[in-house]
């Protein structure tokens, strides 16, 4: 299951570069205004994050890709939708396509079997009182006078008590 890992993070990493390289084109035509580089900044880090962490095995990767593809593939059918509005255009290219729903589909499809690899959690096992013992607790100390201590002073010095 290692190769659908990797080919996650191989799919991630292509996908964060061509949403660098389209924020790239688009800050030149909205006048170099750097606010439009955040979503795709933050969507490119946490896409290769997630699928980093799905290749060392963690679990909250692989669920953090089916979200955001999850997205992807939402938003872009929600774009066709809105397309088919009068007043609302929306073309359709191959590079579109490719980009915005098959790639995302691919990685849905493969950080889903990486997670249904990985199988459910395991619970976690408490251990009870030990036995002879009805709560756990501190060792039990034999009762006797509490030994006695100077009073702290601060530049004083003190004399033992005995």
């Amino acid at each position: 299951m290692s190769g659908h890992r990797h080919l996650l993070l191989v799919l991630a990493l292509f996908q964060a570069g061509t949403g660098l390289l389209a924020a790239l084109g688009q800050l030149l035509f909205t006048g170099a205004n750097p606010l439009y580089l955040v979503a795709p900044l933050g969507r490119a880090a946490l896409l290769v994050t997630a699928a980093s962490v799905t290749v060392a095995g963690r679990r909250w990767g692989p669920v953090a890709v089916i979200v955001l593809e999850g997205l992807s593939v939402f938003g872009f059918w929600l774009s066709g939708l809105a397309g088919v509005l009068p007043w609302v255009d929306d073309t359709v290219t191959v590079v579109g396509l490719l980009g915005n729903a098959l790639l995302p589909a691919a990685m849905l499809y493969l950080a889903v079997r990486v997670l249904a690899a990985t199988g459910a959690p395991r619970a976690v096992v408490v251990a009870g009182p030990p036995p002879g013992r009805p709560f756990a607790g501190p060792p039990l100390v034999p009762a006797g006078p509490p030994a006695r201590r100077p009073a702290p002073t601060l530049f004083l010095p003190t004399e033992e008590i005995q």
